[in-house]
């Protein structure tokens, strides 16, 4: 690392892998608003010819790089290496998500798939965390099946309260004809057989002044 860097200028220069040059555009954003001089960081223990820098100074130090070492088939054993060399201020989940697709290219058996949102605190919980979590999401579940069934019972009573008042209940507040049909229905629930005197009569003969029931 050369900490004595005093360029203020920055770039991403067009041998930037494609996968983090958003990252880097960004990089250099955040570097650029920043008071303090950057420091550069040399790759002096990889080869130059497996080197991309990611962000440089306008005299071509490079501030981040990234590496893929390859060891040849006459090494003790074949392998390759990915690194990634990055400032402090870089933000490091965003990196990292990146990174992890990488190796995973490389090799998916031991470096999975990264999650989708590992810049998030809620990614990286423990399994106790995760069983809290767990029962949280079941009793919201549940929780939702009765504001569900509730609704319908709801439903239920609306339907069940509109039968009642067209019932004998609206004696409680009808008058006129719908007051004495209800009265009638009450004498008839309770054994009473029930003429309507005045739906007997001719049309234009004189109602009875007050209603009788048989």
């Amino acid at each position: 690392m050369n900490k004595n860097n005093t360029e203020r200028e920055l770039s991403v220069p067009a041998t930037c892998p494609p996968r983090y040059r958003a990252l880097a555009v960004e990089l250099t954003r955040q570097l650029g608003s920043s008071a303090d001089p950057f420091p550069s960081r040399v790759p002096f223990r990889f080869p130059e010819e497996c080197v991309s820098v990611l962000v440089e100074t306008t005299s071509g130090l490079p501030v981040a790089w990234h590496c893929i070492d390859e060891k040849g088939p006459g090494e003790p054993e074949a392998s390759e290496a990915i690194v990634l060399a990055l400032p402090e201020e870089a933000t490091l989940a965003a990196w990292f998500r990146v990174f992890l697709a990488e190796v995973n290219e490389v090799d998916p058996i031991r470096a999975p798939q990264p999650p989708p949102r590992v810049e998030h605190l809620w990614d990286w919980h423990t399994p106790e965390e995760r069983e809290h979590e767990t029962r949280i999401a079941e009793i919201a579940h549940k929780i939702r099946d009765l504001n569900a069934e509730q609704a319908r019972a709801k439903g239920r009573l609306d339907d069940a309260t509109q039968i009642a008042n067209a019932g004998i209940r609206r004696s409680i507040w009808a008058d006129g004809d719908d007051l004495v049909a209800a009265i009638g229905e009450i004498l008839s629930c309770l054994g009473f057989v029930v003429r309507d005197i005045d739906a007997e009569r001719e049309h234009g003969e004189q109602k009875e002044a007050s209603h009788s029931y048989w």
